[in-house]
């Protein structure tokens, strides 16, 4: 049976892949974590053991016990349940934002590289305002003007990070500008969604999912961070950051209920970014 030319890529970037994580194992451990939580986020209304909001006034503060196995919190929530859950409304809002921020932000850094000239002027001024505030203050103040709620939360986060993929994708495509396959592809008169298609998309795609891998465990942090605070996630919606919140009274006297939700942070950013630099290597092994 003949094997096609793009499956035999596949299967060497595949094999190559496995060589090097087993040559790194704790980029393997972050990976297998990562999974994980995603795995346990996305089954949570099968996998979790009680309701996210279920209370029990008789156990509250429980230490992990068999019928709760990482405890319960001060409102006797089963805290393994509520993580599951909240891992499942991280994930979707840093998923989306990221969505929505490459979207944007791809376009105009598309536009801007493409075309150059005024056009790209008057992309990349505009972009340089964004840039010029920090991430976690720019969504502070979005937030705080428009008000609490997912919905907001989302927009917030979306502003404040679009605008890194558009310098990220407008210096890539500046890159590949003057590449002597573009060249051809012009002499042999392609159109210019033609060359974008065909060449710039897939060219840009590599550096353009690393840094999607990267970037979702800041979104997670600044999720939870804006949480913490009380512009996020509000209660009773389980988070992360949330969850937080409300243990941290109760350090002293009940320290699992901070240390589960600080650990489900840490595994799912850590786990990001060991996914990252797994990325980078099967997509762009010279590095």
């Amino acid at each position: 049976m003949r094997i096609s030319k793009n499956s035999k890529i596949f299967f060497q970037k595949f094999s190559r892949g496995n060589i090097w994580l087993s040559q790194n194992p704790v980029t393997a451990i972050g990976i297998c974590l990562l999974l994980v939580i995603i795995l346990s986020s996305i089954l949570a209304p099968v996998l979790a053991p009680k309701a996210p909001d279920a209370q029990d006034l008789q156990h509250t503060l429980a230490l992990p016990t068999w019928q709760h196995l990482l405890g319960t919190d001060s409102l006797g929530r089963d805290i393994l349940s509520r993580l599951m859950w909240a891992g499942r409304i991280s994930l979707a809002i840093a998923a989306l934002v990221l969505l929505l921020s490459l979207l944007v932000g791809g376009t105009i850094g598309l536009i801007a590289g493409f075309y150059g000239g005024w056009v790209d002027e008057l992309c990349m001024r505009g972009i340089d305002l964004f840039l010029s505030i920090p991430t976690f203050i720019l969504a502070l103040a979005l937030i705080g003007t428009l008000g609490n709620g997912l919905q907001n939360l989302a927009l917030a986060l979306t502003i404040s990070w679009f605008s890194a993929y558009a310098r990220l994708v407008r210096s890539q495509v500046l890159s590949l500008k003057n590449q002597e396959f573009i060249t051809a592809a012009r002499a042999l008169g392609g159109s210019s969604w033609h060359i974008l298609r065909q060449h710039y998309l897939p060219s840009i795609a590599g550096v353009v999912v690393v840094q999607l891998s990267l970037d979702v465990g800041s979104v997670i942090l600044a999720i939870a961070g804006l949480s913490f605070i009380g512009l996020g996630v509000q209660p009773p919606m389980p988070e992360w950051g949330t969850m937080l919140v409300d243990a941290r009274p109760l350090m002293q006297v009940a320290p699992h209920t901070v240390i589960a939700p600080g650990l489900a942070i840490f595994s799912t950013v850590f786990g990001f970014h060991t996914l990252s630099e797994a990325l980078e290597n099967w997509l762009e092994p010279r590095k």
